[in-house]
């Protein structure tokens, strides 16, 4: 997708080397968190977390959206914002993040996961293509 298209929607896909990933209009990984629940309406980080992990917001309760296929809502913000869900978990970012493309939160203390374009959160990088070799790998 164009970057004029991505920058125009609050939530998008990129690829990543965790696979398509949701990013922000600005390109920055979207996180979801094990604490949160899904639906609830509410976020689990308040007060200091969400200076580490800051709420993916919109100025609008519909905010546009490109290539996601999870469903999309979001919370009301006390602020009058919208903080954007993903089936029903809210969103963040990670501070530390410092580029379009990074995911230094991935699996940070074992509760923050990258999320994909269904919505689901990515908890490890994708398996490499099988090869022919006849190898059964049952490393499970």
């Amino acid at each position: 997708m164009p970057r004029d298209a991505a920058a125009a929607a609050a939530l998008a896909t990129a690829g990543s080397p965790l696979g398509t990933i949701v990013v922000n209009g600005q390109g920055m990984s979207a996180y979801v968190f094990d604490h949160d629940t899904a639906g609830s309406g509410t976020s689990a980080c308040t007060g200091p977390c969400l200076s580490l992990w800051p709420a993916i917001t919109a100025a609008t309760g519909t905010p546009a959206v490109s290539g996601v296929t999870g469903k999309i809502a979001t919370n009301a913000l006390p602020d009058g914002k919208f903080q954007l869900t993903l089936n029903g978990l809210p969103l963040y970012t990670y501070t530390p993040d410092t580029k379009p493309g990074d995911t230094t939160g991935e699996g940070f203390g074992g509760i923050r996961w990258v999320v994909g374009a269904d919505g689901h959160k990515i908890t490890s990088a994708p398996s490499p293509t099988p090869s022919s070799s006849g190898s059964s790998g049952s490393g499970y």
